[in-house]
């Protein structure tokens, strides 16, 4: 029987749809904001050309038309490389997109005044003085965060501050200097933030000028690891340089295991033991057994939180949804689930949300606080959904339906058809992406497909194993699946196609889970 535990769980901070990697220290107290942050100036620009396309980023100077800083700065980046004259810091790039990460949007009211293409409401020929009147631009202000306006004096515009003081570098500066009721006469204090300038109390000036320094954020990850059941029934994880790992535990049969980042290259991996348990493992060979009985021929999800920890969503052996943390706090949700089901998880905001099939066969959500959500569709017998969040504070759900064709819904339950048929009793895997998301799935000719929220698909020449699903990661640029063959061996192949064939039989109807690093 499932042991009671406290139902109490920590909040935990969000996590974007990317892993953390090997460099996930250099993210310092930022967290999963400022991990996979690209150091490419076209892979920037294209992710915020992104934002604009879906609403949650403006750059708009005052009284301009609107997106005219994105339009004449940002956009000729993201087509063919900076317009001369019209450079903006890749640090300032950066910035950007991991304050829309955070806040959901984004709006900035000045950038690059330099910049030839476009007339500009303070011209450097009155205001040459100003920091934004050099090339490439070092600053950037502020019109609002997260839809609130920021001024330099409110309290969104502290909120601000403490955020981009996780990871700027020291001698970074900030307005807005002789305002009335100014933040240095609120108290306001920072750590890496150490300069003031004067500016007007209509927005939040933010600048690089005094520092060469980066941006404490972790790089785009090059690698990867994946956790499988091995044909001998055991725990292996394996590297993409093919470095294995042979765990001393037994899986329980027709079970797949979860993994989740633990920063500085750590990972831990959930899988129901050979007895019916809840466990997990970490890179370290750690092990934790957790009070916790899964429903047989089910497995868990599994998503970091901050300071190093986890939790981990599970089909209980009661048949409802349970959460447990990685100090063992659980929380029991009135929500029964298919037999021969599983969860899904995925951070938003400061909580989680999980999804799944419920035993009458729809699909529901539900968040940490047990806010339930039930969505108008049917799921096809024997499969599980998958979950991400999204860029603007919400989330999208990939899951085969009653029709077996693969669809996607949002939380405001905006769907979309695919036009996919998917293999009976396999589930999709998602990834959000810079542009939206992409989902990998098992076809209903047993191949492997992947395609992109606005249908882009790509057919790639890997037989699946029946009764077995993908698992996607972001890696680079691009992505990589992991699969079981139709020979019942580990593969992974990328966006381009590249595969590798690792040394590893795997267990039949089990699948692998892999993680950026």
């Amino acid at each position: 029987m499932l042991i009671v535990l406290a139902v109490l769980v920590a909040l935990i901070n969000a996590v974007s749809l990317i892993a953390p990697t090997s460099s996930a220290s250099a993210a310092g107290t930022c967290g999963t904001y400022c991990q996979n942050i690209s150091s490419d100036r076209v892979t920037l620009a294209k992710q915020i050309g992104s934002y604009v396309a879906n609403g949650t980023f403006e750059a708009t100077q005052p009284g301009g038309p609107k997106n005219d800083l994105y339009n004449n700065e940002i956009l000729p980046v993201a087509q063919s490389g900076d317009a001369p004259g019209c450079e903006v810091d890749t640090r300032v790039l950066q910035t950007m997109v991991i304050v829309v990460k955070k806040f959901g949007s984004l709006k900035i009211n000045d950038l690059n005044r330099k910049c030839p293409t476009m007339g500009h409401s303070y011209p450097c020929s009155e205001f040459e003085g100003s920091l934004h009147c050099v090339n490439p631009s070092l600053a950037m202000d502020f019109g609002a965060v997260g839809g609130i306006t920021v001024n330099g004096i409110n309290n969104q515009s502290h909120v601000l501050l403490n955020f981009l003081d996780t990871f700027v570098p020291t001698g970074t500066t900030a307005g807005q200097g002789p305002c009335k009721d100014t933040g240095v006469q609120r108290g306001w204090t920072f750590t890496h933030i150490t300069k003031q300038v004067a500016d007007a109390c209509t927005h939040q000036h933010f600048d690089f000028s005094s520092t060469n320094a980066p941006l404490a954020i972790g790089a785009s990850a090059s690698g990867y690891v994946i956790s499988s059941q091995v044909n001998t029934g055991r725990l292996w994880s394996i590297t993409n340089k093919k470095a294995a790992t042979n765990y001393p535990v037994g899986v329980a049969a027709g079970t797949s295991p979860a993994i989740a980042p633990l920063g500085d290259g750590k990972f831990v991996t959930a899988f129901q033991a050979a007895g019916g348990a809840l466990w997990t493992i970490d890179s370290a060979g750690a092990a934790t057994t957790f009070p916790v009985g899964m429903k047989a021929g089910t497995s868990p999800a599994i998503i970091p939180t901050s300071g190093g920890g986890y939790v981990v969503a599970v089909q209980a052996n009661t048949g409802k949804l349970w959460t447990i943390t990685n100090t063992k706090a659980a929380t029991a949700f009135d929500v029964g689930m298919m037999a021969g089901t599983d969860p899904s998880i995925t951070a938003v905001g400061s909580g989680y949300v999980v999804a799944v099939q419920t035993n009458t066969g729809a699909l529901w959500s539900v968040t940490n606080t047990k806010a339930a959500t039930a969505f108008p569709v049917g799921m096809k017998a024997g499969t599980s959904p998958a979950i991400t969040s999204t860029a603007n504070g919400g989330y999208v759900i990939a899951f085969q339906t009653n029709t077996g064709d693969l669809w996607s819904i949002t939380n405001t339950k905006a769907a979309t058809a695919f036009p996919i048929g998917m293999k009976a009793g396999t589930s999709p895997a998602i990834l959000r992406t810079t542009s939206g998301y992409v989902v990998a799935v098992q076809t209903n000719t047993g191949a492997l497909w992947t395609i992109t929220g606005d249908k882009a698909a790509t057919a790639f020449p890997v037989g699946m194993a029946a009764g077995t699903s993908p698992s996607i990661a972001a890696v680079g640029d691009g992505y990589v699946v992991a699969v079981q063959t139709n020979t019942n061996d580990l593969w992974s192949i990328n966006d381009e196609k590249a595969a590798t064939a690792f040394p590893v039989g795997m267990k039949a109807g089990t699948s692998p889970a892999i993680l950026s690093r």
